[in-house]
């Protein structure tokens, strides 16, 4: 399971341990010590403006035909794509959207394309 917060974290959880702690988090929350901490067995993506998003996860979608690639889009108005299989942010989108990315979706029939949506009124594709 991946979940955005409003930390701006996105947490990767496997819902088949019995572990009750994200086994990986991309992005770091203001303090990365105190959240290895408490998490003990996560790894953590290092905190770094251009590699994560500064503002609520408010959007995610996994890419349909190559699973390894995951889309968010973010209250601090950008959009990222992320490469689960490194943890790491291989594009950012940061002049899409004026206002809060509300959506994004990756298109089902061409694996390159995503559609996005946000406060602004405007929708990309």
């Amino acid at each position: 399971m991946i979940v955005g917060t409003f930390s701006p974290e996105i947490e990767i959880w496997n819902l088949d341990s019995e572990n009750c702690e994200p086994v990986a988090v991309l992005g770091s929350a203001e303090d990365p010590k105190m959240k290895v901490k408490n998490f003990k067995k996560k790894k953590t993506l290092v905190a770094n403006p251009e590699q994560t998003h500064t503002d609520a996860i408010m959007s995610l979608s996994l890419n349909p035909h190559q699973r390894e690639y995951l889309l968010s889009g973010s209250a601090d108005k950008t959009i990222r794509i992320w490469d689960l299989d490194e943890l790491a942010c291989k594009a950012t989108y940061s002049n899409l959207h004026t206002d809060k990315v509300q959506a994004v979706r990756w298109n089902r029939v061409n694996e390159q394309l995503f559609v996005s949506g946000g406060y602004d009124g405007l929708l990309n594709i």
